[in-house]
């Protein structure tokens, strides 16, 4: 994983069921490494600018409000990442063509990864981690 980046938001109700720490333990179990943190309460103001791309959509209001984990509700984020460039000096390692073929070429080299995510006991860690 040289040279790749990836940005990971933990929310609210995981720090407050103490989760916050099992999630970064998996993530460098799966080989990613922890070159910055930052814990913070974004206000209302902060998760408008955040979701900014989406100010004139019929969900925008829902997105700024804090709203409890429900299932699929973190499957894909849309966003503008202009102020993470400014406040941490991000830039994407990838392009989303270059990432593309990078993160197929990884599934399909990874089949035995795959299939164990894919079993019976994948699902009771995901339930034993998010109950």
């Amino acid at each position: 994983m040289a040279g790749n980046y990836a940005l990971t938001i933990i929310k609210p109700d995981a720090f407050g069921a103490g989760k916050a720490g099992k999630i970064i333990a998996h993530l460098e179990a799966q080989g990613f490494k922890v070159r910055a943190a930052r814990v913070l309460h974004m206000t209302k103001a902060q998760a408008g600018e955040f979701y900014a791309v989406h100010r004139e959509r019929p969900f925008y209001a829902s997105l700024v409000t804090f709203v409890k984990d429900r299932p699929g509700h973190d499957r894909r984020y849309a966003i503008d990442p202009t102020k993470i460039r400014s406040e941490l000096g991000w830039e994407p390692a990838e392009t989303f063509a270059s990432g593309l073929r990078r993160t197929i070429r990884w599934y399909l080299d990874n089949g035995d990864w795959l299939a164990s995510v894919a079993s019976k006991d994948y699902q009771k860690w995901i339930d034993l981690q998010y109950a």
